[in-house]
């Protein structure tokens, strides 16, 4: 009997659990939409299920890092976006971002200047991206005391067509003893993030720039990027990444840049 009651209290606790979960399942024809009202009623701490209760629903894009935390984007009224960050399934932050569209006039709101607003889409995928990386290589770059990430930007790619952004990574590499064993580091840590954030809908391509901080002939150090790796979607589709080589990225990647500073 006891052994019953602990497998039955085990598989409610399992079940509570995926049920927490499938509140935060992306829905892009039956997602949710936030009002004023309701945004300012979040609060860190709520669960999952009390803001699927608020809101009415499940957010439009989702993403689980290997750690459990949730990053969900919700739609919201005004044409802004909101960005709730779960873990353990308590609510631990929220943020509104995007331009709030005028709807007074139809011509206040043909003429309004939206071309500063965030794209929806680029702003979630440059939050989520920033994430995988120090996830996976870490905050902060060796022997640098410099942080992993410099900056994250995200353009919408014309060729791929609407909503396909070309993210450009800057990141400070780790420094070596040898300049040799700096490029292989680079080279590993590459291979390391570029499947995961290619995994993410809406990324067409990736333009990875990894930074070192080099002494100039007078003396002065400044920080050059020292090697460039950018990949197209289809081209990262077609690579198998648990046999691939790194040394294979020059011939393999769309663009290869290599700085002489690496081969010194």
């Amino acid at each position: 009997m006891k052994k019953l009651l602990g497998l039955s209290l085990a598989l409610t606790f399992v079940l509570s659990a995926c049920g927490n979960n499938n509140y935060l399942e992306a829905s892009k024809t039956d997602s949710a939409e936030f009002s004023n009202e309701q945004y300012e009623q979040l609060e860190n701490g709520m669960s999952a299920k009390a803001i699927y209760q608020l809101v009415g629903g499940q957010p439009h894009y989702s993403h689980e890092s290997d750690t459990g935390e949730i990053t969900a984007e919700y739609l919201k009224e005004d044409q802004t976006k909101v960005l709730l960050k779960f873990n353990n399934d308590e609510l631990t932050s929220f943020t509104e971002f995007g331009t709030a569209v005028s709807t007074s006039s139809s011509s206040n709101t043909n003429n309004s200047d939206t071309s500063s607003a965030p794209s929806v889409s680029s702003t979630s995928l440059e939050v989520i991206t920033e994430s995988i990386i120090k996830e996976l290589i870490g905050n902060q770059a060796l022997n640098t005391d410099k942080p992993r990430v410099e900056s994250i930007n995200s353009i919408e790619d014309v060729i791929a067509g609407e909503d396909n952004y070309i993210l450009t990574l800057e990141l400070n590499a780790n420094e070596h003893r040898t300049a040799a064993r700096t490029k292989d580091d680079m080279l590993l840590n590459s291979k390391e993030i570029l499947p995961p954030i290619f995994e993410e809908e809406g990324i067409s391509e990736v333009q990875l720039n990894w930074i070192l901080p080099l002494t100039e002939a007078s003396g002065n150090q400044i920080d050059k990027t020292v090697m460039t790796i950018a990949l197209r979607s289809e081209n990262a589709e077609n690579i198998n990444w648990e046999t691939f080589n790194i040394y294979d990225f020059e011939s393999a990647a769309d663009r290869y840049y290599e700085d002489n500073a690496l081969n010194n």
